[in-house]
């Protein structure tokens, strides 16, 4: 499975005081097809439950957190980067937070 690592330098509360949100770094372009590249930041809302579509944070397994646009599906969960899917036990899935914006420097 390919998708987008996450550096784990995570800003705390740079969008909200209380700490909900964190801004992590996009390694890699494994999510190029959604508009997500290598050097971009994204802004996660901790806490949120992933809904149908959404962009989220997450580790399957255990692994290392990765972006993967997410589509629970009761005992399974579809995650895509947007050219390919793949199909994992939503039990193996432990979701971070769901992306609610991405931060890109141009020049």
């Amino acid at each position: 499975m390919f998708a987008a690592a996450l550096l784990l330098d995570e800003v705390p509360g740079a969008f909200r005081p209380d700490g909900e949100t964190v801004t992590v770094r996009v390694v890699g372009n494994a999510l190029e097809a959604l508009d997500v590249r290598d050097g971009d930041h994204v802004v996660v809302l901790k806490g949120r439950v992933p809904e149908f579509g959404d962009l989220v944070a997450l580790s399957v397994d255990g692994g290392a957190r990765t972006l993967w646009k997410v589509y629970p599906e009761g005992a399974h969960m579809h995650l895509s980067n947007g050219r390919a899917r793949w199909t994992v036990p939503t039990a193996n899935v432990e979701p971070m937070g769901v992306v609610v914006a991405v931060i890109r420097r141009f020049g």
